[in-house]
Formats: C-alpha cells, structure tokens, sequence
C-alpha cells in the first residue's frame, strides 16, 4: 500500500515538470515567431529602401548628362567668343552624352524581377501573419500556395519551415514531421536546417519514438555544433 502511494506521488509530482516544458516549448516557438516577423519586415523595408535608392540613382545620372552638355555649350560659347569663329561646323553641334530612356529601359527590364520579389514578400507574410493570429488552417493553405507559386524565393526556406510548425500546432505529427523534413532535405544550408532536425526530433518524441528521435538530435548536434538548436537538443537528450 505504501509502495502503490509512493508511485502515485511520483507521477503526481512529474506531472507539473512535462506540462512546464509543454509551456516552454510554446513560448519558444511564440518567441520564433515575434523575431521572424521583425525579421520580415526589415526585409521588406531593405527592399523598398533599394527601390528608392536606384531611383535617386537614375536621376543623379541624368542631372550628371544634362550638366555635361551645359558645360560642353558653355565651352564652345567661350570658345566663339574668344576665337570669334564656330568651334564647331554647323553639322557637329554638341550633343548631349547619353539620353537618359536608354538607362531607364534598362531599370524597367529589371521590374518584374523586383515585383515578383515584392508579391513574393507579400504572400509570405499573410501567411505568416495567418500562423501568429493561430489560425494555423488558413497559414496551411497560404503556405502552401506560397511554395507552389514562390519555390525558389529567399522566403521559401521559412515557408517551408512555418508550415511544420502549423502541423506540429495543430498535432498533426506525421504532416510536421514531413514537413520539417521537406526543410532539411530541400534546403540544407539555409538558416532553418538546425531548427528543423531540432522539430523533427520533438515530433518524434510526441510520436512516442524515443529511440529516433534521439538519433535525430545526435545528428543535429553533429552537424551544426554551435547553433543555437544544437544547445536545445543537448537539453532535450539530458532530460531524455
């Protein structure tokens, strides 16, 4: 009777240990997300920053063309004046160096590349703002329809990755264990890799394979030894 109590008060006493990590986990991931925004919305700015900057750009040319020909008529008025002869035949007027719409044809080549880019951080970011507002069905779909239209974007490595993380929220546990591989098999040197063999290891834990999950996070510390997800797995193993 003793023995029977004694293992009672021991789970009782685990109990509020695995529902505080529960809650770590979750504020971690909460955590991810608040610095992914942050880290969008700098992109997006660096984005309309280098727009501006090619527009003022273009225009410092053409003030630079049209004060080369005013220095260039300048020139040949003193000349005239001091010589009191044309310094040039009437069919070799100075002209100016370059119209400017040849440079500008050239930018407007290279718009759709930057509005492609532009739709591309839109996409991403409704779908991520759908994944903070925990509407994780909607942030499935958007994702989704991000990777099928964006596949080969700078976002599509962190698409890839949130669309785990809206499986694994849901608990849907095979569908963010594929997707979290997708990841690291697609993208193996992108900035989500230690962080998806990390969520891969949890959602082999949460699938009660301990065993698989453990050599998840071994390979994970192997490989990136210094990230930040290898510390965490370090962890995890400790208290495994």
């Amino acid at each position: 009777m003793r023995l029977r109590k004694g293992c009672i008060a021991v789970i009782i006493l685990m109990l509020p240990g695995c529902a505080g990590q529960d809650v770590i986990i979750q504020k971690q991931t909460e955590m991810e997300s608040r610095l992914e925004r942050l880290i969008q919305d700098n992109k997006s700015l660096a984005i309309k920053v280098a727009g501006l900057s090619a527009e003022v750009k273009e225009l410092n040319d053409q003030m630079q063309n049209h004060s080369g020909s005013i220095q260039e008529l300048k020139q040949s008025a003193l000349t005239n004046h001091s010589e009191g002869k044309e310094a040039y035949p009437a069919n070799r007027l100075p002209q100016p160096r370059q119209s400017p719409a040849t440079k500008i044809e050239l930018i407007n080549d290279e718009m759709p590349s930057k509005e492609e880019n532009k739709n591309a951080s839109d996409l991403y970011m409704k779908a991520f703002g759908l994944y903070s507002s925990n509407n994780y069905p909607g942030a499935v779909k958007a994702f989704k329809a991000f990777l099928k239209k964006y596949p080969a974007t700078e976002y599509a490595v962190n698409a890839q990755y949130w669309l785990g993380e809206c499986y694994y929220s849901q608990s849907d546990m095979p569908g963010a264990l594929e997707a979290f591989r997708q990841v690291v098999e697609k993208y193996p040197d992108g900035t989500k890799a230690p962080d998806a063999l990390l969520k891969i290891g949890y959602t082999l834990i949460a699938m009660k394979e301990p065993e698989k999950a453990r050599l998840e996070l071994t390979g994970l510390i192997e490989k990136y030894p210094d990230s930040p997800a290898a510390a965490k797995a370090r962890e995890k193993l400790d208290n495994m």
